[in-house]
């Protein structure tokens, strides 16, 4: 069996935003949560199974209503917890105060939009003052957050845009990431190009050095596609997070419903349709060892080329996330040749 140790739980598919690129668009629909006593018997399962890390995900997290009791939970049997969350409930001081007391180890806020304008167009929703108090209080209560950004866009201006926020309202501490496609939305067609992404991570790269941000570059394609020079630079100085749990073989998610899937960009199409058997102990393991998940495994491997597999960056790389390959032929962009 793989060698796992960090797990996601999707909490629930409510959320106080509606982006039109949702990975869990389509389940939204549903208002699902996740029954806290089943959550517990997730968390106690994978807890005897090994597993350091568990992260909170959704739909949005901090507005499932037994969020605080399930991190204290977590946190009673040793483990790790994180959450994923697009940070506006942390307005209210109250809420953060009962988080950060939980004794959560980490915190993501996603930023949706730079000005209060592109935030509603974005998520149909207000929030980006909401987001950015709410960092704010978390740091007041000596808790250091990281904030993630999505790049859409080849679009100089609209980084620099970005950048002058942060550097307005004093938010650090980044990771920059690349839209990734989706099964759970209806149209990839207007994924960014992965050759801009790579021209576009040298510009990333020089701004935020220039301005002294504490950061990585999240690299959901070929390391290849990046100016050689630039790399290197970015590898020595630790810059670069890649190679998502799905190559490495190292996480599990589980979703709403207690089934597993590959990731989150899955939701919807877990591996066997029913939650996994708590009550079997070797459960995760006969499913992980399964024809099934070898199949994917091998496929995923495959991708974009063999000739990836073969290349010295391979083990931080993986050839980048596997979802792109399901919509773009790699040929047209990496030598594929052996």
């Amino acid at each position: 069996m793989q060698n796992i140790y960090t797990a996601w739980l999707t909490t629930n598919y409510t959320c106080n935003c509606k982006c039109d690129w949702c990975y869990a668009q389509k389940m939204l629909a549903k208002h699902r949560s996740m029954d806290l006593r089943y959550a517990k018997q997730i968390v106690k399962y994978l807890q005897v199974k090994g597993i350091q890390t568990i992260t909170l995900i959704g739909g949005e997290p901090t507005i499932y209503p037994n969020l605080v009791e399930l991190i204290c939970y977590i946190k009673s049997l040793g483990m790790k917890v994180r959450l994923a969350t697009n940070g506006k409930r942390f307005k209210d001081r109250n809420f953060v105060q009962q988080i950060v007391s939980s004794g959560i180890d980490g915190i993501n806020i996603s930023i949706k939009g730079t000005t209060e304008e592109e935030y509603l167009y974005n998520t149909h929703q207000t929030g980006l003052s909401e987001m950015i108090e709410g960092y704010h209080n978390l740091k007041h209560l000596g808790f250091e957050p990281s904030i993630s950004y999505v790049v859409t866009t080849k679009e100089t201006k609209k980084f620099d845009k970005f950048v002058d926020m942060l550097l307005k309202e004093k938010l650090d501490n980044l990771v920059i990431q690349f839209e990734k496609p989706s099964l759970s939305t209806d149209d990839n067609s207007k994924t960014m190009n992965i050759m801009d992404m790579g021209n576009f991570t040298s510009y990333i790269f020089s701004v935020l050095e220039n301005h002294g941000f504490n950061y990585t570059v999240e690299t959901s394609f070929p390391l290849c596609l990046i100016k050689n020079t630039v790399l290197q630079e970015m590898l020595d100085k630790k810059r670069i997070s890649t190679c998502c749990h799905v190559q490495k073989g190292n996480g599990i998610v589980f979703d709403v419903t207690g089934e597993v899937i590959p990731c989150n960009h899955f939701l919807g199409y877990p591996f066997e349709n029913k939650p996994l058997n708590l009550q079997n102990e070797k459960a995760m393991e006969e499913l992980l060892d399964s024809e099934i998940v070898k199949q994917f495994r091998n496929t995923v491997n495959r991708y974009p080329s063999d000739r990836c597999a073969k290349c010295n960056l391979w083990h931080i790389c993986g050839g980048g996330c596997f979802t792109r390959w399901f919509y773009i032929d790699p040929k047209k962009y990496i030598d594929t040749s052996m």
